[in-house]
């Protein structure tokens, strides 16, 4: 049951918003599929409910992380300038190396 009503951290408003939709019990890729085929414009609205929080979640988390050493940020546009440098980039990050060869205070998680 709780499989069927989950909806990747969206707000509580927004649980609702969805699942309401199904008397509360669907899931919600099933849900948006079946919308979507009777209304493009509430489909939209779904999507946007499902995924407003969980976008705010990763610019809160980027802003909070964005000083700290122990995060390694990455974007597409590094991947698509020179792949290689930036898979090297990672691993030096796993491995714990700093750009230097310095060991780095990262540690792997538990």
């Amino acid at each position: 049951f709780r499989q069927k009503l989950f909806c990747m951290g969206c707000s509580h408003t927004a649980w609702h918003f969805i699942f309401r939709r199904c008397s509360y019990n669907c899931d919600a890729v099933s849900l948006f599929q079946r919308v979507v085929r009777r209304s493009p414009q509430e489909g939209v609205a779904i999507a946007y409910a499902l995924i407003d929080q969980l976008l705010r979640n990763m610019l809160t988390n980027m802003r909070q992380w964005s000083t700290q050493s122990d995060v390694l940020h990455l974007s597409v546009a590094q991947f698509h300038r020179n792949a290689t440098q930036a898979v090297q980039c990672l691993t030096s990050f796993i491995a714990g190396e700093a750009a230097d060869g310095a060991p780095r205070r990262w540690r792997p998680p538990r």
